[in-house]
Order: structure tokens, then sequence, then C-alpha cells
């Protein structure tokens, strides 16, 4: 190697040079190659005897192997693959044979009707109420001449057991008054069709014209309620009948009526 050179400059301003690296020195010639020796010659044949010696030991380990040795530790499990593809339906298999029909059997006789039994008790009546009406032509065609005592309508009814009967009538009549004689019409809910006077446990309705009163033919209507214990189941029959108590005339007529009966069990 040079040494450097310091303190200097070339030119003005400019840097040193820079050192240069040396090259290496030249190789040195090969020298004559030397004959194999003898030695060199064992030493391959005894290297060849050892590698025929590891491949008889090999080949006695395979066919003759030596105890075996402790079980490892189970490894980890691994990773589970992916589901494999579905595989392709199978082919239907072949129906079987129907089964035998079983013969149907003969039908059988058919037995003789028995007995009528007996008639059983009457049941309890209902919890609700029961109704029946009846009602005279409305507007009778030249009405219903009131002559001595009349029946108008009658009303039957067949209760289940004891309770209340309720009777409503409202009848439309014309009173024929002529002044100087009073008039008396009433009508009342009666057992018979010729009896005008009231039955037990009823009432009658009630009309009166004074004799003072000028002559005029009178448009009247009146109603009557009547509530009738029944004591027990049966059926009932009740007449709706009118007259003229004083000052009957040709010109008192009934020209329409109605009966209304409403049972209530007790």
């Amino acid at each position: 190697m040079s040494g450097w050179s310091t303190g200097q400059t070339t030119g003005a301003g400019m840097p040193p040079p820079q050192p240069q690296m040396m090259p290496p020195p030249p190789s040195p010639a090969p020298g004559p190659i030397s004959p194999p020796r003898r030695g060199n010659a064992l030493a391959g044949v005894a290297m060849a005897l050892g590698a025929a010696a590891l491949a008889i030991a090999l080949i006695g380990m395979v066919m003759f192997p030596g105890p075996a040795g402790p079980k490892g530790d189970q490894g980890l499990q691994g990773i589970q693959g992916d589901q494999g593809l579905q595989g392709t339906q199978g082919n239907q298999g072949l129906q079987g044979p129907a089964g035998a029909d079983g013969a149907q059997g003969l039908q059988g006789l058919q037995g003789p009707a028995g007995a009528d039994g007996a008639q059983g008790p009457q049941g309890p009546p209902g919890s609700g109420t029961l109704m029946t009406t009846n009602q005279s032509e409305p507007w009778m065609v030249g009405g219903l001449q009131i002559s001595g005592c009349t029946s108008i309508h009658m009303v039957t009814f067949t209760v289940p057991s004891a309770g209340t009967l309720v009777i409503t009538s409202t009848v439309h009549a014309w009173i024929d008054h002529t002044v100087g004689t009073p008039d008396l019409w009433h009508f009342v809910h009666s057992t018979t069709p010729s009896l005008c006077a009231a039955a037990p446990d009823t009432i009658s309705h009630y009309a009166y014209y004074w004799a003072s009163i000028p002559t005029e033919t009178f448009d009247q209507t009146g109603t009557m309620v009547n509530a009738i214990s029944i004591i027990g189941a049966g059926t009932y029959t009740y007449f709706l009948n009118t007259d003229m108590a004083i000052g009957e005339s040709a010109g008192d007529m009934i020209s329409q009526a109605e009966t209304v009966m409403v049972f209530y069990p007790s």
C-alpha cells in the first residue's frame, strides 16, 4: 500500500487526490500432479468394505427388526375436513304385490221391534216465559153489534207448571149515545162466552156517558189487564166479553179487539 499525502492541494481550492487500491499479487503456477500413492488405494478399499458392511447391517435390520420401542404420545387432532358431496339417490324399489282381500260376511238378520216403553214423567218447566194471542178481524165490516152479553173472542193457553198468567185486552168500540139517556159500556175476561161478569180474581173495564151529554156516536177505546194465579200445569181458556149495561141501542158496535196472554212460571 502507498501512504496518504497530507497538507497539499491541487490547484486553487481543489481537494487532494484519493488513495488508490493496489492490485493483488499474481497466484503461483500449479505444480506437477503427483501419481496416486498406495496408501490412498487401501483407503478406498476400506471405504468400499465399510459401505458393504453398512448395507448388510441395514438389510439385517429390515429382515430381523429389533424389539418395538415405547408407544409415543397421541398427536393433536387434525382439522376436520370439508363435507363430501351428497351421493346420487338410488333407484326406487319395485312395488310389492297387493294383499288378498277378505270375503265380506253375510248381513245379519234384522231383529224385531221391541214393545213401546211406558211414558216417562213430565219434564220440569222451562225457565223462560210463554205467550199466546188472539185478535178479532181489524175494522170488522159493519162491526159486531153489542146485543146483550156478546163474546168477542177467546184465548186458550196450556201452561207447564204453576205460575202467573197475565191477560191483556184492548177493545175499540162505537158507542151510540142519545141525549137524556145514560150509557154504560164495559168488557170483561170471563170463563164462559155468555157471562159478562168478571172471572174470579179479575177486574172489568167501564166507560160511562152522562144523560146530559148531547147526542153523538163516540169512538171509544179501552184496555184491561188481569194477572191470574195458576196453581199447576194445565190448559186454561178465557173469553173476552162485552155488553151495554145501560143504554143499549142498535148503533153500539165493536170494531176491533185483541188479547195477549203471557205465562210466567213460578
